[in-house]
């Protein structure tokens, strides 16, 4: 974060806190983390709460649109007064000149991810833990969310823009499938949109709290099941060799399925309607392998940047899954090879 930056933060937090006297007693680190938004760690020299503990300022993207912000501040307040676990709210600032975009500070979870905090004694307890929680995030009655939360429509809407901009024609009949085949949906519920072990905190077996909600919707249960799916099966273990495909191939046949049936054993879902949004959120995973991919060509996409869908292996495995859902081949573009 910018020297300038820093300075313009604390003095809008004096204003925010009504105390003209705080300075940083940790000027704002950089956390690990967060594909779209900045997230750093800070304290200030405050005495009394709120203000006093741990710190995150989760600054969003130049240009991110301003409903971003809106939504995920009344999210916050609205699962915090139900009694869902998530980071108390400080301040929600639409203020871009200040730290380079939109930001949120809120206080800082104690402890570290699901997957970390059970390694290695609690590691049966990982999908259980994911299951039990976002069944109890799907309990919830979303109220005045109604009126804020966006709806799936959203997200189809914005992989039309995003490969229309990245000129990913081998997306095309793929994305017209997903448009033709959405599920009816019964019942609307709050939907983290990106439920999985690296974005819920835990103690000591215990949940502190849930974060990243920049993909949250008002849509149906099996959205986040089967986001929740497709990310256990196929997030990237990042290991070398056969280790790597040994533990790639245990999330897909083992892990994946048990959190389903773990989840199904608290709440019903359509099976159908989990397949389907299971090869959604695999399609939206190729989108942003499609726009690396693109960027490594040097087109220029704002908003777009490498990510952890993007070795070939991984988006091969997401690529063979959406067409055994769907029935469709996507054609990614050629990775261009280093000269």
């Amino acid at each position: 974060m910018l020297d300038a930056e820093c300075t313009r933060l604390l003095t809008h937090l004096r204003a925010i806190a009504g105390d003209g006297s705080l300075v940083y007693t940790q000027a704002p680190v950089p956390l690990a983390g967060g594909f779209e938004t900045r997230t750093y760690s800070l304290r200030l020299s405050a005495s009394t709460p709120p203000w006093a503990g741990p710190l995150v300022l989760r600054v969003l993207p130049p240009d991110a649109p301003p409903k971003w912000l809106a939504r995920e501040a009344a999210l916050l307040r609205r699962l915090r007064a139900l009694d869902f676990p998530v980071p108390g709210l400080l301040d929600a600032c639409d203020d871009a000149a200040i730290c380079g975009g939109h930001f949120l500070v809120m206080e800082r979870l104690a402890g570290t991810d699901l997957l970390s905090d059970a390694m290695p004694h609690r590691i049966s307890q990982v999908t259980p833990t994911l299951a039990a929680l976002q069944a109890r995030l799907h309990a919830l009655e979303p109220g005045a969310l109604r009126d804020v939360l966006g709806t799936i429509d959203e997200p189809l809407a914005d992989l039309e823009i995003r490969i229309d901009r990245a000129r990913l024609d081998g997306f095309s009949e793929g994305l017209a499938w997903l448009c033709q085949n959405l599920p009816p949906i019964p019942r609307m519920v709050v939907c983290h949109g990106d439920f999985h072990p690296r974005n819920v905190l835990v103690r000591g077996g215990v949940v502190t709290g849930v974060i990243d909600w920049s993909l949250a919707l008002l849509a149906a249960p099996e959205f986040d099941v089967g986001s929740a799916r497709t990310v256990l099966a196929y997030a990237p273990a990042d290991l070398p060799g056969g280790l790597g495909h040994l533990v790639s191939l245990f999330q897909r046949l083992v892990v994946a399925p048990r959190y389903e049936r773990q989840y199904r054993r608290r709440r019903p879902v359509d099976a159908r309607a989990v397949r389907y949004y299971e090869a959604l959120r695999a399609f939206r995973c190729l989108v942003w392998a499609g726009e690396s991919s693109r960027l490594a060509e040097g087109m220029t996409l704002a908003g777009a940047k490498p990510g952890p869908w993007d070795a070939p292996r991984t988006a091969a495995l997401l690529s063979r899954r959406f067409r055994r859902l769907t029935g469709v081949r996507i054609s990614l573009p050629a990775v261009p090879r280093p000269i």
